[in-house]
């Protein structure tokens, strides 16, 4: 049975070859649409769950309004705005800030520092925001002396070539400017 409409749909193709292929094509295009539009679906409404208590995390983006221009948003905030925002919302629990650089790093002074795109600046308290998993140390107290890091599993193999490099250093090219609204450091400091 399943060989006669095998050969009646093989027949119907090679009469009708041009409605064939463009129904083929067609029912092709659209399961691919129809799969490409849930995938990005399913990351807009899963993007944020890898974070512990990804409830109760809010992020704050800024609009640039200029006149004559479009309204631009931005990530980057004030740093003025985390004391506001305690003012105005007295149930924040905690509120940290991330920025992005791209400082030029090595391990040693004799290696070539090399820019890396996978620094951030973060506030002392990031990780109580972000409870993330840890392989050694204690997040608690991590950030919270000056010039500490944190880095991952694959930063630690790139620059130091083992997995756990606690206590060894990291150099940061020298003018590499603080974030803005950290503490101001006394002249001839090296930047963090």
């Amino acid at each position: 049975m399943l060989r006669n409409y095998l050969v009646t749909a093989l027949r119907n193709l090679g009469r009708n070859w041009l409605y064939g292929a463009i129904s083929i094509l067609g029912l092709a295009v659209a399961f691919t649409a129809a799969l490409l539009i849930a995938q990005y679906v399913r990351n807009e409404f899963s993007y944020d769950r890898w974070v512990p208590g990804y409830q109760h995390v809010y992020k704050l983006t800024g609009a640039l309004t200029q006149p004559g221009q479009p309204t631009t948003t931005t990530e980057a905030t004030q740093a003025v705005l985390a004391a506001q925002l305690r003012a105005v919302f007295p149930g924040a629990q905690e509120i940290t800030r991330l920025m992005e650089a791209f400082p030029p790093v090595r391990h040693t002074p004799r290696d070539t520092a090399m820019d890396e795109r996978a620094i951030a600046w973060a506030d002392p308290n990031f990780f109580k925001v972000f409870p993330l998993p840890v392989l050694a140390g204690n997040l608690d107290t991590a950030l919270d002396q000056p010039d500490t890091a944190v880095i991952t599993h694959a930063m630690a193999r790139k620059y130091f070539g083992r997995d756990l490099p606690v206590g060894d250093t990291l150099q940061l090219q020298a003018g590499v400017p603080p974030p803005p609204g950290s503490p101001p450091q006394p002249p001839g400091t090296p930047a963090p």
